[in-house]
């Protein structure tokens, strides 16, 4: 039998705040579920976790990856 993966949000919080602009960290589908459910709403908490952490949720069929998204400036007008 296998052994539940190690991976808790605290975990992966660090990395996340860690990356540079464009940088990736890929999380298995698998592990994304356990941690945020499945379908739909497990998709819409990836995606709040990944803008909490200035990054962008892409969804595969294996895998998440957290993409770092560039910082927005803000406009003086």
């Amino acid at each position: 039998m296998a052994q539940p993966s190690p991976i808790g949000l605290t975990w992966l919080q660090a990395p996340l705040d860690g990356l540079a602009r464009g940088d990736r960290l890929a999380l298995s589908r698998a592990d994304a579920e356990r941690l945020f459910g499945v379908d739909g709403p497990g998709e819409a908490r990836i995606g709040d976790f990944a803008a909490g952490h200035r990054c962008r949720a892409e969804f595969a069929e294996t895998l998440v990856l957290f993409v770092k998204s560039p910082l927005r400036r803000m406009s003086h007008g």
